[in-house]
């Protein structure tokens, strides 16, 4: 069935009689009602229409025949990812889509043979065979030198790792896959959220993995895995420590009866959970999971796959940060003053939205301030305006643009001479092309190509989130 529960999903917000239209009373598919809604979507919102498809790989006939019907304007949003997803499919095609889909599978193996001549790997079939989209920026200077982004979901607080606690671990373990199919021990990736300062934990967990590997015992590994606890508390280091001693076990017999629990059926471990898993009582996944959760880098760094790098320094990695604490202080301003000109009208927003305001918040903030109240108000219409053009666009930028710059400058400083192709672990929200553009143009003897590799509804271009 086509996934009417997916689309619903980017109708959260819609009023009961409109989702209506999309699921009819007995289930079945409303072909004009999706492609009504279709036609509605902006640019962003086809992006993720285009995801929809390729999710919907069991029912493609359904696609096709939306496909058939559609308007040329229709055909347009749909793409060619209608086409590459019926091409794949053993199912009936008239014969405008299959004229179309071949069209487009020339041109797919045109661009495998184009990156396969740059990188000696075929990085289309990695990216298919991990439901992922691989793109070519070639650099203008013939270079035998390419940056391949691998556009990653990953942690960050404990409130969204409980909400995107499945997509996560499913990217880090298409990232796992794309990197162990062409990465050699010596092949040094290049990760988001490391710098040299925080390399010495990464190398310490090596250190300890290693000690793990020459013990052959229960005893043995269970004493090593209760003082490596007492003495070690960094999240990373206790999730891929908890993987590696899970490993260990499984030789000898032992099994993950539970999550984090491992018994032979006479002696038991309880491994310890790192600190910011999700905490849902819903929420309940093994050693592996655990560690994917906290980076799929780190533990094939531990286990000598790749050679991990930091991809960003400390001032640039931190920045953002602070900036938006700055701003959260002028958030709760902003709260205040709102709070004089009419207290029972702005109490909630005051108390819990403004301390909250992030780069994101543009939209919010505007909404708010364009009210009589506000307008009247100086104060309140000079903070806002100082947040809505200063603030906000300040952090934006320092979380996109400058953060990108860097991993090109730091990939330029670290990369391993004779590496030909050099892996980029970095949020699917980040669009390296303007960072490679800007690099190449300044250092025309040392130009990069750029393949990025996302998940469909990131693959045409920057997004809004991380």
């Amino acid at each position: 069935m086509y996934p009417v529960v997916v689309l619903l999903k980017y109708m959260e917000n819609q009023p009961p009689n409109e989702v209506s239209k999309i699921n009819t009373p007995d289930s079945s598919v409303n072909e004009k009602a999706i492609e009504e809604y279709l036609i509605s979507l902006n640019a962003d919102e086809r992006r993720l229409a285009l995801e929809l498809v390729i999710e919907a790989k069991g029912d493609i006939s359904k696609i096709g025949a939306i496909y058939d019907k559609a308007s040329v304007y229709i055909k347009s949003i749909l793409g060619a990812v209608v086409f590459a997803t019926a091409m794949q499919g053993d199912v009936p095609k008239t014969e405008h889509l299959q004229a179309h889909g071949l069209e487009l599978a020339d041109d797919v193996e045109a661009l495998r043979k184009e990156i396969k001549s740059i990188t000696d790997f075929d990085f289309i079939e990695m990216a298919n065979s991990n439901s992922r989209v691989a793109t070519l920026m070639k650099a203008e200077t013939p270079s035998q030198l390419t940056i391949v982004h691998l556009g990653q979901s990953h942690k960050t607080d404990i409130e969204t790792n409980d909400a995107n606690s499945y997509e996560i671990i499913q990217s880090q373990k298409q990232i796992s896959r794309i990197l162990s199919s062409f990465a050699v021990p010596a092949t040094r990736v290049f990760v988001e959220g490391y710098y040299e300062e925080t390399m010495k934990a990464v190398e310490d967990v090596v250190s300890i993995s290693n000690k793990f590997e020459a013990l052959d015992s229960f005893t043995d590994i269970a004493y090593e895995y209760y003082y490596f606890i007492q003495s070690y508390q960094t999240t990373e280091s206790i999730a891929v420590i908890n993987k590696i001693v899970s490993d260990k076990l499984n030789k000898i017999g032992f099994k993950e009866i539970l999550p984090l629990q491992l018994s032979n059926g006479k002696d038991k471990l309880s491994l310890v959970a790192p600190a910011n898993l999700p905490t849902k009582s819903s929420f309940s996944t093994d050693s592996e999971s655990h560690a994917l959760l906290n980076g799929s880098s780190v533990l094939l760094n531990t286990k000598g796959v790749i050679q991990m790098m930091p991809a960003e320094t400390e001032r640039g990695s931190i920045n953002p940060f602070m900036m938006t604490d700055v701003l959260k202080e002028k958030g709760k301003k902003l709260g205040e003053i709102l709070l004089t000109i009419n207290p029972k009208v702005y109490k909630y927003t005051a108390d819990n939205i403004l301390p909250e305001i992030s780069a994101f918040s543009s939209y919010e903030i505007t909404q708010l301030t364009q009210g009589d109240n506000c307008q009247k108000n100086v104060k309140c219409q000079m903070l806002a305006k100082e947040i809505l053009e200063n603030d906000i666009p300040k952090i934006s930028t320092a979380i996109y643009e400058d953060r990108e710059n860097v991993a090109i400058e730091q990939i330029a400083k670290y990369a391993k001479s004779g590496q030909k192709v050099i892996p980029l672990v970095f949020g699917q929200g980040h669009d390296f092309t303007g960072a490679v553009v800007k690099w190449n143009k300044s250092h025309p003897d040392k130009q990069f190509n750029l393949i990025t590799i996302k998940p469909p509804s990131f693959a045409y271009g920057p997004s809004t989130s991380q």
